[in-house]
C-alpha cells in the first residue's frame, strides 16, 4: 500500500499569512510521534502558491549525478534540472485540498522541518556554536523531492536507497526526500525522527567540515567520524522527538530495530560488519547514541539538551587533533578520541558517560 493519504485542509486564503491557521493532519512533532489534526500554523510560511517560506525552498530535480553515498549523506554536484516544485490543489466551497500524495508529503515535511528548526535553536547554544549563524548559512534549506540518482560508480547504486529514504545532500545545503514504499508504515520523508536526523548532518557539515563537505577530505572519509556524525544525529533526533528508535515508527521490521534502536542495544562492537549489525558507521553511531542516552536517561530533557551541547562543543574544540588519530584500526581510533575528550568534559558528566563509552566501544578509558 502506497501510504494512507490523510486530508489536508487549508483556510479559504490560498496564500495564508503568518497568522492564518493551516488545517492539516500530519505526522507531527507535538505531541511527540502522534498523528494530530490541526489547526497547525506555519510560522514562517509567507505564501503557499507559490510556496515561499523563510527557511525552506521546495524543488524537484530530474536527475542527480552522484559520486558516493555515506549512509544518509549523498554527494552529488551535478543536476539534470532543479526547478521550484508546484503543489497541486483543488478548491471546494473555498476550502483547498491537495490532489496528490506528493503535495501532502511535502507540506508535512515542511511542517516538521519548521518545528525542528524552532526546537534546534533552543538546543545547540554554546560558545563554540551559534545557531543563528548556522541558520543564516543554510537558509533557505533546499528540499529536493523524488530526484533520480545516478552514480558514476555503480557500486553505490541501490534501488532501495533511491526509492525509500530521506537524505542530506553534502556540499549543497539540501535535503532529499523520496516517495514512500509499501514497507513504510509512516513515510520516512514525513517522519520527524528521520528529518531531524538529516537536519543535523547539515549542522555537522557546518561545524566539523568547515562549512563545506569535501568528499576527498580525511575527516569526511573516516568511518570513525561518520560514526560520530550518525550517532550525534540520532541523539539530536531523540532530543527533538523523544524517540530513541529512529526508524521504529516507519518500519515495523525487527531487522531495523536491532541496530538503530539505541535504547536497547542488540549488538556489541565486535558484531559490527556482521549480520547482527551490517552497516559499520551507522552501528558505531548507535553505540555513541546509546552511551549518551544511558548516561543521561534519568535526567530531565533540559539536562539532556545541555549535556548534548557540552559534548558537541567539546568534541568540536578538539576536532583539529582527530587527523592525527585516524590511522590504524577503528577501535584504536575511538579509544584515542574518547581519551582526548574525557578530560575536557565537566567532572560529573565525564564520570557518568565514560564507563558507557568504554563498554560500548570495548576500549580502555581513564574513567574515574
Amino acid at each position: 500500500m502506497f501510504f494512507i493519504f490523510f486530508l489536508l485542509i487549508f483556510c479559504s486564503n490560498p496564500n495564508p499569512s503568518k497568522e492564518t491557521p493551516i488545517y492539516l493532519e500530519t505526522y507531527t512533532v507535538e505531541p511527540y510521534l502522534k498523528f494530530k489534526l490541526g489547526p497547525q500554523v506555519f510560522s514562517n510560511l509567507n505564501s503557499l502558491v507559490p510556496f515561499k517560506h523563510k527557511d525552506l525552498d521546495l524543488y524537484e530535480s530530474g536527475k542527480l549525478i552522484g559520486t558516493k553515498t555515506q549512509g544518509s549523506i549523498v554527494i552529488a554536484h551535478e543536476f539534470e534540472s532543479l526547478e521550484p516544485i508546484s503543489l497541486r490543489f483543488k478548491t471546494i466551497n473555498n476550502i483547498h485540498y491537495p490532489i496528490d500524495s506528493s503535495s501532502f508529503l511535502l507540506l508535512s515535511a515542511a511542517h516538521q522541518l519548521e518545528k525542528i528548526i524552532a526546537r534546534f535553536q533552543t538546543i545547540i547554544i554554546s560558545s563554540d556554536f551559534n545557531p543563528q549563524n548556522f541558520l543564516n548559512w543554510i537558509r533557505p534549506l533546499k528540499v529536493i523531492y523524488d530526484s533520480r540518482i545516478e552514480f558514476r560508480d555503480p557500486h553505490f547504486v541501490s534501488e532501495t536507497y533511491i526509492q525509500s529514504n530521506a537524505a542530506y545532500l553534502g556540499g549543497q545545503k539540501s535535503m532529499l526526500l523520496y516517495k514512500p514504499t509499501a514497507n513504510e508504515s509512516v513515510p520516512l520523508s514525513a517522519n520527524a525522527q528521520v528529518l531531524a536526523h538529516e537536519f543535523f548532518h547539515g549542522i555537522f557539515e557546518y561545524s566539523f567540515f568547515d562549512q563545506k563537505f569535501d568528499e576527498n577530505g580525511l575527516l569526511e572519509n573516516s568511518d570513525a567520524i561518520h560514526g560520530i556524525n550518525e550517532g550525534l544525529a540520532d541523539f539530536f533526533s531523540y532530543l527533538i522527538t523523544g524517540e530513541p528508535n529512529i526508524l521504529g515508527k516507519s518500519f515495523s521490521l525487527n531487522y531495523y530495530q536491532k541496530w538503530r534502536n539505541f535504547s536497547s542495544l542488540a549488538f556489541k562492537f565486535a558484531d559490527i560488519a556482521s549480520s547482527v549489525c551490517p552497516t559499520g558507521f551507522y552501528c558505531y553511531g548507535t553505540l555513541l547514541a546509546h552511551s549518551l542516552w544511558a548516561s543521561l536517561k534519568n535526567s530531565s530533557l533540559e539536562t539532556k539538551a545541555n549535556k548534548f551541547t557540552i559534548f558537541f562543543s567539546k568534541l568540536f574544540s578538539i576536532k583539529d587533533q582527530f587527523k592525527d588519530f585516524l590511522v590504524g584500526d577503528l577501535q584504536g581510533q575511538f579509544q584515542k578520541i574518547w581519551s582526548l575528550l574525557m578530560p575536557t568534559l565537566p567532572a560529573d558528566f565525564s564520570h557518568d558517560l565514560c564507563p558507557y563509552l568504554a563498554d560500548d566501544f570495548n576500549v580502555s578509558l581513564p574513567c574515574q
